[in-house]
């Protein structure tokens, strides 16, 4: 299926070209049908500014076109006459048509030539002497006055070359109005539009050319550079009248330019598609350097026969790559626009090098068709194809500064999210090291406190002449020393902490002379106890025990600790005793236990019954849980 596509595609180029090619064959021919020429004429080559007499015997018949190097290479100038009747004779065949304002068309003669119509001269293009101005590219228009105009008519031409390139094309008068429009359509085709696409190459390349010097790496920006500037040498050529240098070495530079765009643009496309043959590509090096050297000025062969090998030569290297790209796997051939370009360029190339060949070998009748017609095709597809070219590259350009800056935003953005990363981690090491320092300062208090202070209490404590303060001083001490050891600890189990809390409240009780009594499970749930937490727990405790040493007048203590399981686990610890049993005011005793209840997200409840007194105080194991808790003070 794919290669039936594929062969469908190709018969549809091929009938493409086909009908391109009939069209360039018969709509030429239909207006040379359409069309009479002056064909005959009389030569005589000799090149002498003045009119030569018309009774000369080296006057001769020849037929137009006609080239002066059929008489000599070094043939510089000659005179050419023709005669014809004029308008409204019987001999011209039109005795009915009014004569109206005719003109003198002429689409080739190189490189100058000055008009005498009856032996008035009517013009020229510009200066015959050397260095010659150059026509070799532009047609020749001017108008027959009507009162010069005879039954039978003479039109002298005086043309001027440089050595072996003197041509004159067939001569055409007819009406002015259709002739000057002709004119004005080859000259802008031939001149105008040269210097337009000349202009627009030079900027291409001025454009490609900078892209390669800021990326050097990429080769392709500099071929295809350098094939627009050659290009536009070529076509600055076409349209140059005045030449500021030797017309010779001129003509050597603007085919050598040929050459070059020749080699530019197949390397440029080797680059592009990623086709890199190193002895290809030195093939066509050594091809550009012999085609400068073979067709250099004054050299041994003669410069219009070293211009159509050299050509020739580079449409055969084209044709070698199109086989070389053509033979690629079908995934790795270049793309269409691309493809297309290259064949226009074979094309042009081909039709170029045809119409190169010598006009006396293509049949008599067409020789005129010929040279009318004559132009390069390369003249119009070459330009096309770099502008194309040119889109593409921009287009690329453009696409990989989107590319490089959509990096780079992600690259700003890599850096910052990196630089903010980098701050964070500077400023929690900051805080890290303030943690630090505090806490060896905490430290430093914590063992000034024990040392000091708690050697006082303790002092206290044994000297104390009653029950109460000695409880007071040792109450002092045990808050002191939990401060001091459970600072330093990260958590601890909830069954070291009720033992810790039995050991103390058993020993101030004794103290005190009121018995305790303890129920508690065997079995602790594996509750993780934070520091903080443990803190907060000690002081309520030692605050309820406090309340009873020291307010209560109880007989009797009993402890109650139960453990209730989901949805929450709690811990409920209850102190009853059998003091005094009247509710008092709470006071900042009570209120601070309240708070330490409510930091911990439990409760502490005060009941009034049955002549006892109970403090329950409810602590879920979140709570207990807490890494840190507020005002631990």
């Amino acid at each position: 299926m794919r290669r039936a596509v594929l062969w469908n595609g190709r018969r549809s180029v091929l009938r493409l070209w086909w009908l391109i090619g009939a069209l360039l064959v018969i709509v030429p021919m239909s207006q040379a049908q359409a069309d009479e020429d002056l064909t005959v004429a009389d030569l005589l080559l000799r090149d002498v500014p003045t009119r030569p007499d018309a009774n000369d015997p080296l006057w001769r018949r020849i037929e137009l076109p006609y080239t002066l190097y059929h008489d000599s290479a070094k043939a510089t100038g000659a005179w050419f006459r023709v005669r014809f009747p004029g308008p409204g004779s019987v001999a011209s065949g039109a005795a009915d048509a009014a004569p109206g304002e005719r003109a003198l068309y002429v689409y080739w003669a190189n490189e100058n030539a000055a008009f005498y119509f009856n032996g008035t001269y009517i013009g020229d293009g510009g200066r015959l002497r050397d260095p010659i101005t150059r026509h070799w590219n532009s047609p020749f228009f001017f108008l027959l006055p009507a009162p010069l105009w005879r039954a039978e008519n003479e039109l002298l031409v005086y043309l001027r070359c440089d050595p072996g390139w003197g041509l004159l094309s067939p001569l055409r008068i007819g009406d002015a109005a259709s002739l000057r429009s002709r004119y004005e359509w080859r000259r802008f085709l031939q001149v105008e539009l040269a210097r337009g696409l000349g202009i627009a190459l030079f900027l291409a390349s001025s454009l490609a050319l900078s892209a390669w010097w800021w990326r050097r790496s990429d080769r392709q920006y500099l071929w295809f550079g350098l094939a627009c500037l050659s290009w536009s040498g070529f076509a600055f050529y076409q349209g140059l009248h005045e030449p500021p240098i030797s017309p010779t070495v001129l003509r050597w530079l603007a085919h050598l330019c040929l050459d070059a765009w020749s080699v530019c643009i197949l390397r440029f496309m080797l680059y592009h598609v990623d086709l890199r043959s190193p002895r290809l590509e030195a093939a066509l090096m050594v091809f550009l350097a012999g085609s400068a050297v073979a067709s250099a000025p004054h050299g041994l062969f003669w410069p219009g026969a070293a211009f159509l090998t050299s050509h020739s030569l580079g449409a055969l290297f084209a044709l070698w790559v199109a086989y070389r790209l053509y033979r690629r796997p079908s995934g790795a051939r270049p793309h269409r626009l691309l493809s297309l370009c290259f064949g226009l360029l074979l094309l042009a190339s081909v039709h170029d090098t045809a119409f190169a060949l010598p006009w006396r070998w293509y049949p008599t009748w067409f020789q005129p068709i010929y040279l009318q017609h004559r132009s390069f095709a390369a003249h119009y597809a070459a330009p096309l194809v770099l502008l194309l070219l040119t889109r593409t590259l921009a287009r690329r350009f453009v696409q990989s500064l989107v590319e490089t800056e959509t990096l780079n935003r992600e690259l700003e953005s890599r850096v910052a999210a990196s630089t903010q990363a980098l701050q964070d981690s500077y400023a929690r090491r900051a805080q890290m090291e303030q943690r630090s320092a505090a806490h060896a300062e905490r430290e430093r208090i914590y063992r000034d406190l024990h040392d000091d202070i708690g050697a006082m209490l303790l002092s206290l404590a044994i000297r104390a002449k009653d029950r109460k303060d000695a409880d007071l001083a040792r109450s002092a001490l045990r808050s002191l020393r939990d401060v001091v050891s459970q600072a330093g600890q990260a958590q601890l189990s909830l069954s070291d902490l009720l033992a810790d809390f039995r050991a103390e409240t058993l020993g101030r009780l004794a103290d005190a002379g009121i018995p305790l009594t303890w129920q508690q499970a065997e079995e602790v749930p594996a509750i993780a106890v934070s520091a903080s937490a443990a803190l907060h727990v000690g002081r309520i405790l030692r605050e309820a025990v406090s309340n009873i040493v020291h307010h209560a007048q109880a007989r009797a203590v009993l402890v109650a600790i139960r453990y209730v399981g989901e949805p929450q686990a709690m811990c409920r610890i209850c102190i009853e005793n059998d003091g005094v049993t009247t509710p008092r005011p709470p006071g900042r005793g009570m209120r601070n236990m309240q708070s330490r209840a409510a930091l911990l997200q439990g409760s502490i409840t005060w009941e009034f019954s049955d002549g006892r007194c109970r403090v329950i105080l409810d602590l879920p194991a979140s709570g207990l849980a807490l890494a840190s808790a507020q005002g631990s003070g």
